[in-house]
């Protein structure tokens, strides 16, 4: 059963003042990054690094695909369905978009300590080398982006209509 718009969570609420930064970085053009490239306790958190560990060694010896199956979709049919699904990405407007995004890179950082431990395992770079490539630098373009494009947009919305007093 689809949810309703009541039950869906606020993306752009939780995540207004991280947007609301990053376009102000974007205009004024001062480094500013949500996601410091260090993986400090003082700036993740106490267990973050624990956490992150254990979340990769949990992995190990699997086959990564985490029970998640994905659909053969015809490509006429994908391109049907991105196209059904224009309209109501359209009409969600710019401030549902971009907290959709700003949650979406939230989440990715949220997992950089694991993301740190595959990248290390699998190119055998440093640990805070792996963490700096596979979290905040990999994602370090991406509010300037969803910022830039989420500024554009507001930018472009109709002023509301003024009332005019009856003739």
């Amino acid at each position: 059963m689809p949810q309703t718009s009541s039950e869906l969570p606020d993306f752009f609420a939780r995540h207004r003042a991280l947007l609301e930064q990053a376009v102000t970085a974007t205009a004024t053009r001062d480094h500013w990054t949500p996601y410091p490239e260090s993986p400090s306790k003082s700036v993740y958190g106490e267990d973050a690094a624990k956490i992150g560990e254990a979340a990769f060694e949990e992995r190990l010896g699997g086959r990564f695909e985490l029970g998640i199956s994905y659909p053969r979709v015809a490509p006429d049919e994908a391109v049907a369905a991105a196209l059904a699904a224009t309209g109501p990405w359209r009409d969600a407007g710019p401030d549902t978009r971009a907290g959709v995004a700003a949650e979406i890179l939230a989440r990715l950082n949220a997992a950089s300590f694991e993301i740190a431990h595959a990248v290390r395992h699998t190119t055998g770079q440093a640990f805070v080398m792996a963490f700096q490539a596979g979290g905040p630098h990999a994602t370090l373009s991406d509010p300037a982006f969803v910022t830039g494009r989420f500024a554009t947009l507001r930018s472009r919305r109709p002023a509301p209509a003024e009332e005019t007093p009856d003739a």
